[in-house]
């Protein structure tokens, strides 16, 4: 049996969002997908959706050592730049600002 509310979306279900890559080694100008889950309330399973639900961003902090590390704001394509050091990628569920983002800490080498 299956309950049908109507106006609801998937998203107002979500309680959390989890990256699966987890953190990220690359090499300089290298690139990766970053592949992200859904957590639901309840007994339902984490569910992978496509990366344009979310937003992804670069975080500014004084801590962040490869400056020219970029991500696609709806892809997940992380790229390396070509300073070594560590960037933080932040991922936002779009349209849900209740459900806190996840982090990726990205190492260039």
């Amino acid at each position: 049996m299956t309950q049908e509310i109507y106006g609801a979306q998937w998203q107002d279900d979500v309680i959390a969002v989890a990256v699966e890559n987890g953190d990220v080694e690359l090499t300089q100008s290298g690139t990766e997908t970053l592949a992200v889950r859904v957590v639901f309330g309840g007994s339902m399973a984490s569910v992978r959706k496509d990366n344009s639900n979310f937003t992804f961003a670069i975080e500014t902090s004084p801590a962040a050592t490869a400056t020219n590390t970029t991500v696609g704001e709806n892809t997940g394509i992380i790229e390396a730049g070509t300073t070594p050091g560590v960037a933080v990628v932040s991922v936002t569920l779009t349209d849900a600002p209740n459900v806190e983002p996840a982090y990726v800490v990205v190492t260039v080498t």
